[in-house]
């Protein structure tokens, strides 16, 4: 009997770790009811307005004395934003619901969105799956024997992988089944070279990696309480190249026009380049350049504002990720620069090394995300 009801829990436990939606296996009541009023603002309630609108709500009043009256809350501009807010969590910025909504208009809630009741947790912790366990049948697993059951079964615990929400599976398959090998055939067809681009940052008191101490005396790091930090702008290609800038503050107009000329400076081939959705990627001014730059540069965006040129919301998809963390993880484990000048030469030391080696940089271009770029 104990080791049937292992094989049950071994397979129940696979099937909804891996597929989140049946981890509501059970069904239980709600212990809190809504009710929904159209177009009734807080101060058409009589608990609220005292008697000042002339008549009474003697029912709803009811519940505020016999419950509670709220007084402080997050108001959206309709009825729909509101209840999309209130069901999902979501600012309806996300969901597009900021006014009412219509039949078969393409804003609103899609198949793969996930209302806030059926997220009881948010991680598969050990107290999580011992309750997904529990409801079925019966059956109360301490935590420390939740842990021993996950390691026999093959669980580990692992850091989730950090996706944006907004993030469209379509428009990601879109992007690497078609966009790119677009963008690639074009290249090839106009002998021009594709660069991946981004900017990250880097700080004096951004310290990582463990230390050995001896148990219970947690180690400690000294860093300068005057913080310094600096900016980078690279490209990479999938041949091995790599272009760097480093500069203070964000990214601005100047400084990306800056970055694009001298990228295009004595370049044999045109450049294909490839960004995000940063806002500045989209200014004025630097459209009006590369309108005046055609013929050495074009540049392509992830994010879908144009769908002809356009790779969907997936920053994992950029091998120039692969750069932004490797000179983070180099450059943190460092002694903690004391002053502006010591992290820039960090910086740059370590960039340097990086662009001396095509081989390491073509390797970026070798993890799962970004093959489909090699």
């Amino acid at each position: 009997m104990k080791k049937t009801l292992v094989k049950i829990l071994s397979i129940m436990l696979a099937a909804a770790l891996c597929w989140p939606a049946l981890a509501q296996a059970a069904q239980k009541k709600p212990n809190i009811l809504v009710i929904w009023g159209d177009d009734i603002g807080y101060w058409n309630v009589s608990a609220y307005n005292q008697g000042m609108m002339g008549y009474k709500t003697p029912n709803i009043d009811r519940i505020a004395k016999e419950g509670a009256l709220f007084t402080d809350w997050y108001g959206q501009q309709s009825c729909t934003a509101g209840r999309a807010a209130f069901i999902t969590g979501q600012s309806p910025f996300r969901t597009g619901l900021l006014k009412v909504g219509l039949p078969g208009a393409k804003e609103g809630l899609q198949a793969r969105d996930v209302t806030i009741a059926e997220l009881p947790y948010a991680l598969w912790s050990r107290v999580a799956v011992a309750e997904l366990i529990a409801d079925p049948f019966g059956l109360r697993l301490p935590v420390r024997t939740m842990g021993t059951y996950l390691k026999r079964w093959g669980f580990t615990p692992q850091k989730p992988i950090r996706r944006a929400y907004e993030q469209s599976p379509t428009a990601v398959k879109h992007g690497m089944d078609t966009a790119y090998p677009e963008i690639a055939a074009r290249a090839k067809k106009e002998g021009a070279e594709i660069h991946w681009g981004n900017e990250t940052g880097l700080r004096s008191d951004d310290v990582r990696g463990r230390s050995f101490a001896p148990k219970g005396e947690t180690p400690a790091i000294r860093v300068s309480s005057k913080r310094a930090g600096l900016s980078i702008i690279s490209t990479v290609t999938n041949k091995g190249q790599m272009r760097w800038k480093i500069f203070d503050g964000a990214l601005n107009s100047d400084i990306l026009i800056d970055f694009l000329r001298r990228l295009i400076k004595g370049a044999t081939k045109k450049v294909f380049m490839i960004l995000d959705n940063l806002r500045v990627h989209h200014s004025k001014p630097v459209k009006a350049w590369l309108a005046k730059h055609t013929q050495a540069i074009e540049v392509f965006y992830l994010p879908s504002y144009d769908q002809r040129k356009s790779l969907g919301t997936a920053p994992e998809l950029n091998p120039d990720e692969m750069v932004n963390a490797d000179i983070k993880q180099a450059v943190t484990k460092q002694a903690p620069a004391r002053t502006k000048l010591q992290l820039v030469n960090a910086a740059s030391r370590h960039l340097r090394s990086v662009q001396k080696q095509p081989q390491r940089i073509r390797n970026y271009f070798q993890h799962d995300p970004v093959k489909y770029a090699a």
